[in-house]
């Protein structure tokens, strides 16, 4: 399976959300693959991943810059890109495709959308592998609630906390933090660069909307002190 399977969200939101990462098999062809995984991250920056990273070594989101990561890569390292749209994910995949690097590489998306990809670009052959998520099951109602989950389940090895969330979502509410800079502070713990931080403040400035309406409400519905 893979750690970016499980985000939430509206199709209108996770439209704006998609995720590439590329790896080599250990004993088959991960020898001397550090060059090709440094040119994923290369072609990624190009293409305009909104964050990328290196799950051995951290990300864009949490202050590395890509001549650190492609200094840093490995033969082993799993090499992360998150995308905000359709668009700049095809051309991704597309440079993938003629870069030939030789290595496995997961997209992960919208089915619908990912698929039409696929398509455009001539990979619509059997697929090697798809992988589904049925949703979470079990005690649901210890989950943060869904606003805050969809935010949270960008880092898939759950490094972003829920409490972590709900203080960006005050400060943006205060005027403290703008959600890009709220976003860009909650990218941080995600190491793997998976995180999408455009994704992340247009999720938080509605949380926050949400928020202030919410307070505005209790504040309304006071009783009077007389």
């Amino acid at each position: 399976m893979s750690h970016t399977l499980h985000r939430q969200g509206t199709s209108a939101s996770l439209l704006g959300d998609f995720v590439v990462l590329m790896m080599a098999a250990k004993g088959q062809n991960d020898r001397g693959a550090a060059p090709r995984l440094g040119e994923f991250l290369r072609l990624a920056e190009s293409s305009g991943a909104v964050n990328l990273g290196d799950m051995t070594q951290g990300s864009r989101g949490a202050g590395s810059t890509l001549p650190q990561l492609e200094q840093g890569v490995s033969d082993t390292s799993i090499v992360h890109a998150a995308f905000s749209s359709l668009e700049a994910a095809e051309a991704f995949i597309r440079a993938l495709r003629n870069a030939e690097l030789g290595l496995s590489v997961t997209l992960t998306g919208l089915i619908e959308p990912v698929e039409a990809l696929c398509r455009r670009l001539g990979l619509a052959g059997a697929p090697h592998t798809v992988a589904f998520s049925l949703g979470i099951l079990g005690s649901t109602e210890r989950l943060p609630k869904p606003g805050v989950l969809e935010i949270t389940t960008m880092c898939g090895h759950a490094l972003v906390s829920p409490q972590l969330v709900e203080k960006a979502v005050e400060e943006v509410e205060s005027g403290c933090e703008s959600p890009e800079n709220a976003a860009r502070m909650l990218a941080g713990p995600c190491t793997c660069g998976v995180f999408n931080p455009e994704r992340a403040a247009a999720l938080l400035a509605q949380l926050s909307a949400q928020y202030s309406l919410s307070n505005e409400q209790r504040h309304d519905n006071k009783p009077d002190a007389r």
